[in-house]
């Protein structure tokens, strides 16, 4: 009935996919439900989803909060980029899995999700399940070929799923702040 992707550094709660399969049950709709990501001392909020700014880059919903239970249950999301996403398996099929060009890493969920959404499929977060993520440690950083192909990607995404217009619109006003 599902596809489940989960981050190799990432760890699911033991009821994660029960409770994401309760969350399918509830929301007949949605194609794609993501978790709570925790960071490794499994209290601070990694993401409950996310948004994105005009210039594609992911902005995280609920980052750096204590979890408190405040993302507990159901809500709908842009996106979903790290830690576990399920996925209802006609979804997967309807929309052909991921898109390869985004190998190996970074949007490449993001544009699923996206894809869920203009197929008119919607995207949620069951804040009741998580997983700990351990993705890079603090105090380490990105290797040069990730940050090239975080960038690369992030480039696809744009000229997949903008339109002349956004780039004016959207892209720049947003870019230029971030560069500044």
């Amino acid at each position: 009935q599902f596809v489940v992707l989960v981050d190799p550094e990432a760890i699911l709660a033991m009821d994660a996919l029960e409770r994401l399969a309760g969350a399918f049950g509830q929301r007949p709709l949605t194609g794609v439900i993501g978790c709570k990501v925790l960071d490794g001392d499994v209290e601070t909020i990694h993401h409950v989803g996310l948004r994105l700014l005009g210039n594609g880059l992911p902005s995280p919903i609920g980052q750096g909060e204590t979890d408190r239970g405040q993302f507990n249950g159901i809500h709908d999301a842009l996106t979903i980029q790290m830690g576990a996403m399920a996925v209802r398996s006609e979804v997967w099929c309807e929309l052909g899995g991921l898109d390869e060009r985004f190998w190996p890493a970074f949007y490449e969920r993001i544009d699923f999700c996206l894809r869920s959404w203009l197929a008119n499929w919607a995207v949620s977060v069951a804040g009741d399940a998580t997983v700990t993520h351990f993705g890079v440690p603090d105090g380490e950083y990105f290797t040069a070929d990730e940050v090239e192909s975080f960038f690369r990607s992030r480039a696809v995404l744009l000229m997949k799923h903008y339109r002349a217009k956004d780039w004016l619109t959207r892209y720049l006003p947003d870019e230029i702040r971030w560069l500044l």
